[in-house]
């Protein structure tokens, strides 16, 4: 926000002009009384007050750029990102060269999937990023998001080099630890493990008690065959996260495959506990029965899994195809012989 917040008996005064009308002589006062009260309401998190207070701005002074940025920033603090896209449109038609405006509707356009706006967006604000930003915070934060749309586009190159970008601004702190972590991301899914792992490995440093890296070193681990790396992985993160929920079942496939399977037992059935609908922790313990010889359990299983998500009657593949899921050669076989057995 580019106007200074408004504090103490200034705000007491803004609401006592709300209430004496008279008191206020043009446009121009009422709306910085509107400007002002919908500050005091978005500092608080009362974000359609706030919305409220800056229409009124607008429709007093309708070229206010400042009054359709703030409703924009409000729009999306409640994600409707529609309407905040329609603010920031407005805003940038009356100042083409407003940074701020082009790097939040860019994060409305990456909310609502319009993938090539915000890459656009974040490109302009790229461009127009102010060059008195002594750390270059807001450039950063920009090579961020954008490496992020590139990675859901899987411009996994594009992707490297906004990491890359935002790393080189600042190797050695928060951001740079959750840069080191979407650039380890980037470069397993493009198979370079031994960079993947360099990367994740100096996130875990820089950022030792997020247990998503934790996660995301296990799974490599697992995807390589080392599965009890991957337990002492997923277990760390369970330390500092016990609620996560996907770290549950990615522990119960490397137990699986470690052929512990009571351990594998109880970690799907944690995995449920949080979340019943958790399809993947179903199809675990459709194999590990299975495996077992425990039959009719397995089909009771995997029954379960089919009712929450069909795609599971066509077999694994499907799911990872379509879902984005990974499983191993063996866990599809062990399962195409369960699907026989619904014939």
């Amino acid at each position: 926000m580019k106007k200074k917040l408004i504090k103490g008996l200034l705000l007491i005064v803004a609401f006592i002009l709300m209430g004496c009308a008279h008191s206020v002589e043009t446009k121009q006062d009422y709306a910085e009384t509107y400007y002002n009260l919908g500050i005091a309401y978005q500092n608080s998190g009362r974000y359609n007050e706030a919305i409220k207070a800056y229409k009124k701005v607008i429709e007093l002074e309708p070229d206010d750029v400042e009054a359709h940025y703030a409703l924009g920033w409000n729009y999306g603090k409640l994600n409707r990102h529609n309407e905040a896209i329609e603010a920031l449109n407005q805003a940038i038609r009356l100042d083409a060269d407003y940074f701020e405006a082009y790097f939040l509707r860019g994060t409305s356009y990456l909310y609502i999937r319009r993938h090539n706006k915000a890459i656009e967006d974040f490109t302009k604000a790229i461009a127009m990023a102010p060059n008195d930003d002594k750390d270059f915070s807001l450039r950063r934060a920009v090579y961020m998001l954008r490496g992020n749309v590139y990675m859901l586009r899987e411009n996994y190159d594009n992707a490297i080099e906004d990491f890359s970008k935002a790393i080189a601004i600042n190797d050695n702190d928060g951001v740079a630890g959750m840069a080191y972590g979407f650039r380890a991301s980037a470069y397993e899914i493009k198979g370079q493990d031994e960079k993947a792992f360099e990367d994740i490995n100096k996130a875990i440093a820089i950022k030792p008690n997020d247990d998503r890296n934790y996660v995301n070193r296990g799974f490599m681990n697992y995807k390589k065959g080392n599965y009890d790396k991957a337990i002492e992985d997923f277990s760390r993160a369970i330390n500092i996260n016990p609620t996560n929920i996907e770290v549950y079942g990615n522990r119960g496939y490397a137990y699986l495959d470690s052929e512990k399977y009571q351990s594998a037992i109880a970690d799907f059935q944690k995995s449920i506990e949080l979340d019943k609908d958790t399809v993947d922790s179903y199809i675990g313990l459709s194999i590990v029965y299975f495996r077992q010889n425990r039959i009719e359990e397995s089909k009771l299983y995997y029954k379960k899994a089919i009712e929450i998500e069909p795609l599971c009657k066509k077999g694994l593949d499907a799911l990872e195809k379509e879902k984005g899921y990974f499983y191993t050669p063996s866990h599809k076989q062990t399962v195409n012989k369960i699907l026989r057995l619904f014939l």
